[in-house]
């Protein structure tokens, strides 16, 4: 991905975040960049791994947390489009 494009996308996700009253850390923001930048559909180990490389002292149960955080409003959904669009992967 771009890195416009994903520097957009995480401009969005900080906003929607806000607007929900969720609370922007570094830790979720790098949760949220893995999500986007898989390939694959996302796990808990995966994201955990992956998040781990940038973020070495993060915790199995703070990434979970995060991704059902996320899953529990809906922004979750916010992730990658080819045509460069935010789309529902359920939909």
């Amino acid at each position: 991905m771009h890195p416009s494009e994903l520097h957009r996308r995480e401009q969005l996700f900080v906003k929607t975040c806000h607007q929900r009253g969720l609370k922007i850390t570094p830790q979720r923001v790098a949760i949220y960049r893995a999500l986007i930048e898989s390939n694959q559909h996302p796990t808990a180990d995966g994201m955990y791994r992956k998040v781990k490389t940038t973020y070495p002292h993060i915790s199995f149960d703070t990434v979970n947390r995060t991704l059902l955080t996320l899953a529990g409003t809906e922004i979750h959904h916010f992730w990658k489009d080819t045509t460069g669009g935010l789309t529902n992967p359920d939909a």
